[in-house]
């Protein structure tokens, strides 16, 4: 009877081990998805705040341009940069739009 009890200890002991092997790996195997995928997440929001910041700046530097040869008073960055960009669009358009009328 020792020696059976002595095995069936062993075997549990091996069991629980396997478990808490299994365990650890699926824990690290987590980690490591949600670290890449918090790394992928960040570059992809870096890549598209370029994005969006480039479009901005040309937007800008567009209607900037467009005040100065239309002679009115040039907006400075300090106004333009914050504003939601559908605005400025709106504000290129309509500066584009006289300019073409002043061509007419």
């Amino acid at each position: 009877t020792i020696s059976s009890k002595t095995e069936d200890k062993a075997m549990h002991d091996q069991r629980e081990k396997a478990q808490r092997d299994y365990d650890w790996m699926l824990s690290s195997a987590l980690k490591q998805g949600r670290e890449a995928g918090r790394e992928a997440g960040r570059e992809e929001g870096r890549e598209e705040g370029r994005e969006v910041g480039r479009e901005e700046g040309e937007v800008i530097g567009a209607i900037q341009m467009l005040q100065g040869i239309l002679g009115d008073a040039a907006s400075s960055n300090l106004e333009l940069y914050g504003r939601p960009i559908i605005e400025l669009r709106a504000k290129l358009s309509e500066l584009q739009e006289r300019v073409r009328s002043r061509l007419s």
